[in-house]
């Protein structure tokens, strides 16, 4: 279309035939019709965002990544808040719980690293903080923690090559239960790279016997000082960031020290302080080199 300057659009829409008159009308239509679908769409999606976050947070769990983002910022912009009101104080309580199960799902042990021990940790941090928040945390480490007692059956499934018995990848021959080398189970304790070979390793050490010890000429004070150097480790190595292995060497130590918890959450600052105290670590071992059990097993 050439338009006239003198007599301007309307001029030269005149001069269009009835074809392009019609092909100028649908351009217009489309381009409106874009306009409000998109501003509608945006609006129902965060109407959407908002009952799936409220959704996630009855059931302790995590709304889908993209939705927490798009949601802050519609907030900011004044147009939602997460309770339906206009009151941004109520987001920020919902705010906190939704970081807090997220800290949880990133500790969970079946994640493909195994667990995240820093959220565990900042999430314990938090559970013995003074907040309103408390019981909600206490709520999300029970959660951690029952997802823990339930992964022995799969760290059992994880396969463990007995010393030089692997191809590659691939093992010829397996650590089991009933009969494994202690001197390569502890050795891959602390496997500079696999956590799966860490937890299977920490989890072994749970089954092991006066019979093994002896066969393999192993002491229990490299035992139980390699447990306690997996679940106590600084988290500045990247190795010692996997709770699934600390939570497994914690369980093994405490098998064989019989050291109690009271509060059965995974906490391993109290196992680590009482094993750093040498009149509990020298009972232990005396009892154990001597091949008869702790003296704290009741």
């Amino acid at each position: 279309m050439i338009l006239d300057k003198r007599k301007g659009f309307l001029a030269g829409y005149k001069k269009l035939g009835p074809v392009p008159k019609v092909m100028v009308w649908l351009a217009i239509i489309a381009v409106v019709v874009g306009i409000l679908s998109y501003f509608l769409a945006t609006k129902s999606a965060t109407k959407k965002d908002v009952k799936e976050v409220q959704r996630a947070l009855k059931k302790g769990q995590q709304a889908t990544d993209e939705v927490w983002p798009r949601l802050i910022s519609e907030i900011k912009k004044g147009k939602w808040s997460l309770d339906g009101n206009w009151n941004l104080d109520s987001f920020g309580l919902m705010d906190q719980k939704i970081r807090i199960v997220i800290l949880a799902d990133q500790a969970v042990w079946y994640r493909s690293d195994g667990g995240d021990y820093a959220s565990y940790q900042e999430l314990w941090n938090l559970k013995h903080q003074n907040n309103h928040v408390q019981s909600f945390v206490e709520d999300q480490l029970l959660r951690v923690n029952s997802v823990l007692r339930l992964s022995y059956s799969s760290v059992a499934r994880i396969p463990l090559c007995k010393n030089n018995k692997n191809i590659g990848n691939r093992c010829l021959e397996v650590e089991t239960e009933a009969d494994f080398d202690v001197n390569n189970v502890v050795a891959q304790v602390s496997h500079p790279t696999y956590w799966v070979s860490r937890a299977k390793s920490a989890y072994l050490l749970h089954f092991l016997t006066f019979q093994m010890m002896r066969r393999d000429q192993v002491s229990w004070a490299a035992v139980l000082d390699s447990l306690h150097a997996s679940f106590s480790g600084s988290t500045d190595t990247h190795k010692n960031n996997n709770l699934l292995t600390r939570y497994m060497a914690w369980e093994s130590f405490r098998k064989h020290t019989c050291f109690v918890d009271e509060n059965e959450l995974f906490d391993s600052s109290k196992a680590s302080e009482w094993w750093q105290d040498p009149e509990n670590k020298k009972k232990v071992l005396t009892a154990l080199d001597s091949g008869q059990k702790s003296p704290f097993c009741q």
